[in-house]
């Protein structure tokens, strides 16, 4: 009855831990499980902001890539409109020119006062050239800027 008594308390003491295992074992998988939920919403919180991030990227690129296309499109009028203005305006400085130089031959033989007087229409014309020349110049660097920017972006 000894035996049968000591195995008995000794059974209901291993029931009791068993017990108390599964208890833990139950905590312990309700608090996986919690922490499961967390991760899952933490995840899922990121899967939002990551698809937000991204959204607002490709939107970020597309107006980027239409920035670029409006300056490319403005780069290519400005040289479409400067370039023939440029081109113009040398043939009418170097008919300019030829037309002083037909002058200034022709007049050679006049009087020292009209010499002088031909001299000043010269360096006029050639400061009128020189301002030709420095906006040809302008319009270059602009266009070069230009598309320095287009590439920029």
């Amino acid at each position: 009855e000894e035996r049968i008594r000591g195995s008995t308390l000794l059974l209901d003491s291993l029931k009791l831990v068993v017990q108390e295992d599964r208890r833990d074992f139950e905590e312990h998988q309700k608090e996986v499980e919690r922490r499961t939920a967390q991760v899952d919403q933490e995840h899922e919180r990121l899967e939002h902001a990551l698809k937000a991030q991204r959204e607002a990227a490709e939107e970020r690129v597309g107006r980027l890539e239409q920035d670029a296309a409006r300056v490319d499109e403005r780069l290519t009028t400005v040289q479409e409109q400067s370039l023939p203005q440029a081109n113009e305006a040398i043939a009418q400085l170097r008919q300019g020119l030829s037309e002083l130089d037909r002058k200034q031959k022709t007049r050679l033989g006049e009087s020292k006062g009209e010499l002088q007087s031909s001299l000043e229409e010269l360096r006029d014309s050639v400061a009128d050239v020189r301002t030709v020349a420095e906006s040809a110049q302008a319009v270059a660097e602009a266009s070069k800027a230009v598309a320095g920017d287009s590439m920029a972006l």
